[in-house]
């Protein structure tokens, strides 16, 4: 799945949405780990990929607050993963990335940000102007 949040501010809808689908797939690997999965055959248990998530805006602060919200939130879960399987995960140096670009999303054309054909949902809140 993908998600985009066109204006995204300082990410808080895409963390907490990575951070919710995270935790489902760790309830998941606790079911597997007790009843099918030997640890040995688990190479990357993770399928959720802050990679997954796109946002953008116009505030060229908000972005980096974004990102860095994302890159911590990828840290806390992968922590949690790692106490559910009982190995270490490969997380740094950090190889994944947060898809946020800074742009006015008014104007911008998503498909530059993420192809039309990928996107499973959008989400967030609209950028408001006054009584507009």
């Amino acid at each position: 799945m993908t998600f985009l949040d066109p204006a995204s501010g300082s990410g808080n809808f895409l963390t907490e949405t990575y951070i919710s689908l995270r935790r489902l797939e760790n309830e998941a690997l606790k079911e597997q780990l007790g009843v099918e999965i030997v640890l040995g055959e688990l190479d990357n248990p993770i399928q959720v990929s802050i990679g997954q998530f796109y946002g953008i805006e116009i505030n060229d602060f908000a972005v980096t607050v974004a990102k860095t919200a994302l890159w911590i939130a990828e840290a806390q879960m992968m922590a949690e993963t790692e106490n559910i399987v009982h190995m270490n995960l490969d997380f740094l140096p950090l190889k994944s990335y947060a898809n946020i670009v800074e742009g006015n999303a008014l104007t911008l054309d998503w498909t530059h940000v993420v192809p039309r054909d990928k996107v499973d949902y959008i989400m967030g809140n609209p950028p408001l102007g006054g009584y507009n």
